[in-house]
């Protein structure tokens, strides 16, 4: 499977509307329901695993057995400079838990403003509702005409909606939304200090 990050695709902008994102993790893969929502309250970290959990999410590429890498996929997705969805994505490997496991399946782009997950402070969760190719994973064909290429323009992808609250959609962008970030290891031992000044001040005043 292709994504073409054409420059009339969509851009991915930061949760402001306006920064464009250039740099991060762009995953693809299926829900087994929508009835999940994005939390703010929440790290990004937190989101991604409470999300995968009640949406049943996988990952194409990754075996939804043992959420391992499976030997037969090449390739990824990525974001350009300008911030257009780019990259290909293919997956050789047959079984029901592997490549198999996705044929005709709904496809999602699940995207991050950062490497990890870990260090991603804003994400997006994205569904073409309305799209030529339509946003389903190919049928499994053997490795016989089984790929196909997909956009994000408005003529490929008419309406794309975000899910669960994370993120937005526009004609010519995708919003990430915002979630709290990891506290930094600096920020943790200044609490601790903190915490153990406010223990000392109490035990002088007893």
């Amino acid at each position: 499977m292709t994504f073409g990050g054409v420059p009339t695709a969509r851009t991915v902008v930061a949760a402001d509307g306006i920064t464009t994102i250039n740099t991060g993790l762009v995953w693809v893969g299926s829900f087994g329901n929508e009835a999940f929502s994005f939390n703010p309250a929440l790290t990004v970290a937190d989101n991604v695993s409470a999300i995968t959990t009640t949406g049943t999410w996988r990952q194409f590429g990754l075996d939804t057995a043992t959420n391992l890498l499976n030997a037969g996929v090449s390739g990824s997705l990525t974001l350009s400079l300008t911030g257009k969805i780019g990259g290909s994505i293919t997956d050789n490997s047959s079984g029901a838990t592997k490549a198999d496991f996705f044929n005709n399946r709904l496809l999602y782009l699940w995207i991050f403003n950062a490497s990890t997950t870990a260090s991603a402070t804003e994400m997006g969760i994205f569904r073409a509702t309305a799209a030529s190719p339509a946003w389903n994973f190919p049928p499994n064909a053997g490795g016989l005409g089984d790929g196909l290429t997909y956009g994000t323009t408005t003529g490929a992808a008419a309406t794309i909606t975000a899910l669960g609250s994370a993120g937005s959609s526009t004609s010519g962008t995708l919003q990430l939304a915002a979630a709290i970030p990891e506290p930094s290891v600096g920020a943790l031992l200044g609490l601790a200090f903190l915490g153990l000044a406010a223990s000392k001040h109490k035990f002088r005043r007893n």
